[in-house]
């Protein structure tokens, strides 16, 4: 039985297409050198390791971004575009009782712009953010702490994620999968989990 679905961000909820790091480079003709950050420094941002203003800006200067960090975290965050309908889907998940959570890989700044701006702790019964539990998504310390907070057991959580890699870790954790693709097979995964869930109530 399903208790608890998990909900991944980037490219399910916000929709980019592209990596952020070929649409700023192309718009303002910048070094590749940018691509280093997203590489070596980033994920460390990610983890609340570093602090994504410390290591991102000497970065803009060498690449000849002139506008400075607040501009350019400003069209980071205005880069892409955000799902509603999957709002939709989770407000009527959440009616059926099942819990409903969010787990992304975000640095702090942009992340916290999202939340406030889209009431992502009014949609979401929880949020698992990378940088509060200092370890990234699929890795083992970040799995165990979701399962610990949620209370639910492993077989009775259901992990949404674009990635198979991600989806392959889960899987090995023992977790119930589903490669998001789109809205559609997503909506029918939850309608096969819902009847699921019924039948073994009235079992």
């Amino acid at each position: 039985m399903i208790k608890a679905i998990v909900f991944d961000f980037d490219e399910m909820i916000l929709i980019e297409g592209d990596y952020f790091s070929n649409y700023i480079i192309k718009k303002h003709n910048l070094s590749k050198e940018i691509k280093t950050f997203f590489t070596n420094e980033f994920p460390l941002c990610r983890t609340g390791i570093l602090d994504t203003k410390d290591a991102l800006s000497p970065y803009l200067t060498r690449c000849g971004y002139i506008n400075g960090y607040e501009d350019f975290m400003e069209e980071w965050r205005k880069f892409g575009t955000i799902d509603e309908d999957l709002f939709s889907i989770i407000e009527a998940t959440k009616k059926k009782g099942i819990i409903c959570v969010l787990a992304t890989n975000n640095e702090s700044y942009r992340m916290s712009y999202f939340i406030k701006k889209y009431n992502l702790k009014e949609h979401f019964d929880k949020l698992f953010l990378s940088y509060e539990i200092g370890f990234l998504k699929p890795q083992k310390e970040f799995l165990e702490k979701m399962l610990k907070e949620l209370s639910v057991p492993k077989e009775a959580i259901l992990f949404c994620d674009d990635k198979q890699s991600f989806i392959d870790a889960a899987k090995e954790f023992g977790l119930k999968t589903h490669l998001y693709t789109n809205k559609e097979e997503l909506k029918r995964t939850l309608e096969q989990e819902s009847f699921s869930n019924k039948e073994k109530d009235n079992s």
